[in-house]
């Protein structure tokens, strides 16, 4: 773990100082989208979490691109961090505008299903993001 995180291109230490800065506009933000009525005061409720901490970093091996040395996937989990209630709430009103989508698939299964009905002959095409953003960086 030291070694990944000692990767300097894609991670730095912070401050307590950086991620208090951080939490602030986060609540600045919420509370201009509560001004300008864009949420309400229930929506404002929910989203308010009084004792965020920062996302717990983890990582878990890719084991079907190579077993016997696999790569690492870093996550980290936003449970109790300052946006995981707001991602919830983005989750409730995105979710069935997405599965109104003529490509919504609801899962694996039905992914299966649909690629056994493919008439005639099919070229499938998979995508793997390897970087999402890799130069994106906080202001």
């Amino acid at each position: 773990m030291e070694a990944i995180l000692a990767d300097t291109e894609k991670y730095k230490i912070v401050s307590p100082d950086f991620v208090s800065n951080h939490f602030l506009r986060i609540d600045n933000s919420l509370a201009r989208l509560y001004q300008e009525g864009s949420s309400s005061e229930l929506e404002m409720d929910y989203m308010e979490v009084k004792s965020p901490q920062v996302g717990r970093f983890f990582v878990i091996p890719k084991t079907p691109k190579k077993p016997t040395a696999p790569p690492l996937r870093h996550i980290v989990a936003s449970g109790k961090t300052k946006t995981e209630f707001i991602s919830a709430l983005l989750d409730f009103f995105l979710n069935p505008l997405v599965q109104d989508s003529q490509f919504y698939l609801q899962d694996s299964w039905v992914f299966l299903d649909e690629i056994f009905r493919c008439p005639g002959q099919c070229t499938l095409v998979t995508l793997d993001v390897v970087a999402l953003l890799p130069q994106h960086s906080s202001p």
